[in-house]
């Protein structure tokens, strides 16, 4: 959103006064501190004349990159896959979730 502000010789006070929100919520967002809301995303679109869904996906986009860079290590490590519990299964075993067996590290 900064760069579209940039381009348009926008602050994100002045944006917020067009779209009569908080200045702070548009600073928030640009920071990266504040989702865009349903509201929010509604406001842009009517704003920059395209479609709310532009600036949920621009936000979704976002959260998974931040997930990770921040979670997605770990949770390869503990979530079980398919292959995994196929293997079990197959071999007799009780399933990994019910018996506290993890996948190999």
């Amino acid at each position: 959103m900064k760069s579209e502000l940039v381009a348009r010789g926008l602050t994100g006070s002045r944006l917020a006064m067009h779209l009569q929100v908080p200045a702070n919520r548009i600073s928030q967002i640009i920071r990266g501190d504040r989702s865009i809301t349903a509201d929010t995303a509604i406001r842009l679109g009517i704003f920059f004349k395209n479609p709310p869904e532009f600036w949920f996906k621009l936000q979704t986009n976002y959260e998974l990159a931040i997930a990770r860079i921040t979670h997605e290590e770990t949770i390869n490590k503990t979530v079980l896959t398919v292959a995994f519990i196929v293997k079990k299964v197959l071999a007799k075993d009780e399933l990994p979730f019910f018996n506290g067996i993890l996948p190999p590290s």
